[in-house]
C-alpha cells in the first residue's frame, strides 16, 4: 500500500521528502521482521537517490532496522551519524539498545559500547525506558561464545553410553559462586559500576550491591 502510494509519487513527478521515507520506515519499524523485505527497497531507493536524513528520520531508520533485526546495519548508520552532522538523542540511544537486545551473537558488546556512550553525554541522561533497555540486555543480548564456560557433563543415570545431559542450576543469591565469570560492565552517570556475571551454565546475575546501585541510580534519575 505504501510503496503505490510512493510509486504514484514518481508518477507525478513529486519528490519524497524526509517525512515520506519516515513514514515508510516508520511503517517497517510497525511490521517487524515480516517487513524485512520491503526496509532493504526503502534502503536501495534512498540510496539511488542519494537521499541524506534528518534526525527524526535516522531515528526512525534505526527502529525500523532494529525491529527487522539487521543489527549490524543499525550500528553502521549510527556510526554514520556524525559524519552526516546529526547529534545523537534519547531515541537513538534507546534504539540501538533495543537492536543489540535483538542480537544473539555480540549484543552484550554492543550494550556496553552504546551505554558507555550514552551516560558520557553532556546535555542528556538515561530516561525509564533506557534503564528498562539496558535490564534487557542483560537478561537477552548474546554473549560471544568465547566468552562462556562449557557446561559440565552429567551421565544420565541408567545410561550405558556416552549420552550426557545439562545440568539446571539457579544462580547464587547475593554472592557469586566461584566459576562466576564478569562478561560486562555498565557504568552509571552516578559513577558506580554494575558487573554483569555469567556462570558455568549460562545464568546471568548481578551481586546484591549491584543491583540496589542500580535501583538507586533510577530512583535517584526521579524513576
Amino acid at each position: 500500500f505504501l510503496f503505490y502510494h510512493l510509486s504514484q509519487m514518481k508518477k507525478r513527478a513529486l519528490e519524497p521528502s524526509n517525512h515520506t521515507y519516515c513514514s515508510l520506515l516508520n511503517a517497517c519499524s510497525n511490521a517487524g521482521p515480516p517487513a524485512k523485505e520491503y526496509l532493504l527497497k526503502i534502503q536501495e531507493e534512498m540510496e539511488r537517490r542519494n537521499v541524506t536524513l534528518n534526525g527524526i528520520a535516522t531515528n526512525s531508520h534505526l527502529s525500523a532496522m532494529a525491529s527487522c533485526r539487521l543489527h549490524e546495519e543499525a550500528f553502521e548508520t549510527y556510526e554514520k551519524m556524525s559524519s552526516q552532522h546529526l547529534t545523537p538523542d534519547l531515541q537513538t540511544f534507546g534504539t540501538l539498545l533495543q537492536a543489540a537486545s535483538k542480537d544473539v551473537r555480540g549484543g552484550l558488546e554492543k550494550a556496553q559500547r552504546v551505554w558507555s556512550e550514552l551516560v558520557t553525554q553532556e546535555d542528556i541522561a538515561p530516561d525509564a525506558i533506557c534503564y528498562n533497555l539496558l535490564l534487557l540486555c542483560m537478561r537477552e543480548a548474546g554473549i560471544p561464545s568465547s566468552m562462556r564456560k562449557p557446561p559440565p557433563e552429567v551421565k544420565e543415570v541408567g545410561e550405558k553410553d556416552t549420552h550426557t545431559r545439562k545440568v539446571v542450576s539457579s544462580p547464587p543469591r547475593g554472592v557469586l559462586a566461584a566459576d562466576a565469570k564478569e562478561v560486562a560492565t555498565f557504568a552509571l552517570p552516578s559513577g558506580h559500576k554494575i558487573h554483569l556475571c555469567l556462570g558455568k551454565w549460562g545464568e546471568r546475575w548481578l551481586t546484591r550491591e549491584d543491583t540496589l546501585g542500580l535501583l538507586g541510580a533510577m530512583k535517584k534519575a526521579g524513576l
